[in-house]
């Protein structure tokens, strides 16, 4: 019976660990598509892209009218649309790699700078403390017990 039990409460135990890398890859690609649809909408909204942006071509069939961009627009939304993508990529990297990297190096560096600085302060104690250690040794060395002679069995 205690077995059952053990097996139960390590599937419960195990059931509510939650991992937290789906999370972060969903919400990178969330920003992703906010990042990309800004940028449709302001490559769509300025017109900054060159002249004739958005006149393209009107066409009048029967009195309805037809009105297309043409393919330099796709093109431009489609470069503004990669671009985009691939300057929110570099940045994510940037802060989500460089900046942890960058600090966990200079916090390495401080913990280096700070542990040289201990060591040359003890290794300078023990220099200017060398005579009295020797001292100290010899006495140890004499009032010291000797360990008891054992017998061979």
């Amino acid at each position: 019976m205690n077995a059952s039990m053990n097996t139960v409460t390590s599937t419960v135990t195990t059931a509510h660990q939650r991992r937290v890398w789906p999370w972060v890859l969903g919400g990178l690609l969330l920003l992703c598509l906010l990042a990309l649809g800004s940028g449709l909408a302001w490559v769509m909204e300025t017109g900054h892209l060159g002249p004739g942006f958005h006149d393209g071509v009107h066409i009048s069939l029967n009195g309805e009218d037809w009105t297309s961009d043409g393919p330099v627009t796709v093109l431009a939304v489609l470069t503004g649309l990669l671009a985009g993508g691939a300057a929110l990529m570099v940045g994510l990297l940037a802060v989500l790699v460089v900046v942890p990297l960058g600090l966990a190096l200079a916090l390495l560096g401080v913990a280096l700078g700070i542990a040289a600085a201990l060591f040359s302060l003890l290794a300078v104690a023990g220099a200017m403390l060398l005579p009295l250690w020797l001292p100290l040794l010899l006495l140890w060395l004499l009032l010291r017990r000797k360990p008891a002679a054992r017998m061979p069995a």
